[in-house]
């Protein structure tokens, strides 16, 4: 029991999320992130408004999918966990 505890300890982080997903999201976000920093210098404020909105829709798009996935995975485990006891 302890061996199996210690196994999805080490596969899952803090936040409850699969290390492949933690790992794609913090991978999304530092490209993001050096994408804007990138635009940032050579685009005006009035245009970076927009841009920004779009970026915040694009990142809700890849990432709520992923969070979806990740909690019917944990729900999934549940129920098995229930029907093994």
């Amino acid at each position: 029991m302890d061996t199996r505890n210690e196994h999805w300890q080490r596969r899952n982080n803090h936040r409850g999320l699969p290390n492949w997903a933690s790992a794609a999201l913090g991978r999304t976000g530092e490209v993001a992130g050096t994408a804007v920093s990138r635009v940032a210098g050579a685009v005006p404020e009035a245009v970076m408004e927009p841009i920004r909105r779009a970026g915040d829709a694009v990142a809700n798009a890849a990432v709520l999918p992923v969070l979806g996935v990740a909690t019917e995975l944990v729900e999934l485990v549940n129920d098995w966990a229930l029907e093994l006891n």
